[in-house]
């Protein structure tokens, strides 16, 4: 099924795995297999995250009697040692910002405080993964994948949203941020343009906000939530 044939493609992705083949039954759609493989399950190291750490890969497709070989070559954005280090690293870092009976805000609160006074923005534009965020800088993405990771991980249910926002400057630039779950209800927050406010969050401008005028997004999660 697409299912299985799904299953089997992600445990490759969550090993950061750079080439693999599956047999699967050639009626199976190979897009929808993908999908399967990159969707968002509520486990920290799967579904968004996966996405957004391939940078790209190719797909090659041969048939014999009906069982088609798909064979995969991806590259990622970590390595499966960086991805190790990162998921110990974020198992750690939650259960030392959260406590057991903190409530969802509290929680949020605590990480979000986190990722905005430690991380910064990779004007290089060469740092995009969580695996950089955690090591203190990255651009929009790294940001918007570590926080998703982390909030996922203390029991919260979190997006990454893409899309365009529009700058200071007035200027429109591909960005990147969160959906986040609290009480039941979504919320957008963006902690790379609240990092600029570090750890007060008093000062944070795009901290829960039911939506933004200064960002549009291009793939529609926003429509499917709550």
């Amino acid at each position: 099924t697409v299912s299985d044939a799904g299953v089997a493609v992600r445990t490759y992705l969550v090993t950061r795995t750079v080439t693999f083949s599956i047999d699967v039954d050639a009626s199976l759609d190979r897009d929808e297999i993908w999908a399967e493989a990159t969707r968002h399950t509520g486990v920290s190291h799967e579904g968004d995250a996966i996405a957004e750490d391939i940078e790209q890969y190719t797909r090659s497709a041969s048939t014999i009697n009906g069982v088609t070989t798909l064979e995969y070559t991806v590259t990622y954005r970590s390595t499966e040692s960086q991805e190790a280090e990162l998921s110990s690293w974020i198992t750690a870092k939650v259960q030392e910002l959260t406590n057991p009976g903190d409530s969802d805000y509290d929680k949020l609160v605590a990480i979000y405080q986190y990722i905005c006074a430690t991380v910064t923005y990779d004007n290089s534009y060469t740092r995009y993964s969580a695996y950089d965020a955690m090591q203190g800088s990255s651009v929009c993405q790294g940001y918007a994948t570590l926080l998703y990771r982390m909030l996922l991980e203390a029991g919260l249910d979190c997006r990454i949203v893409t899309g365009t926002a529009t700058n200071s400057s007035g200027g429109t630039e591909n960005h990147a941020w969160n959906i986040v779950r609290i009480d039941g209800v979504y919320y957008y927050v963006d902690p790379t343009w609240d990092s600029n406010y570090g750890a007060n969050i008093g000062d944070y401008k795009y901290f829960l906000k039911a939506g933004y005028t200064d960002h549009v997004s291009d793939d529609g999660i926003p429509g499917k939530y709550p």
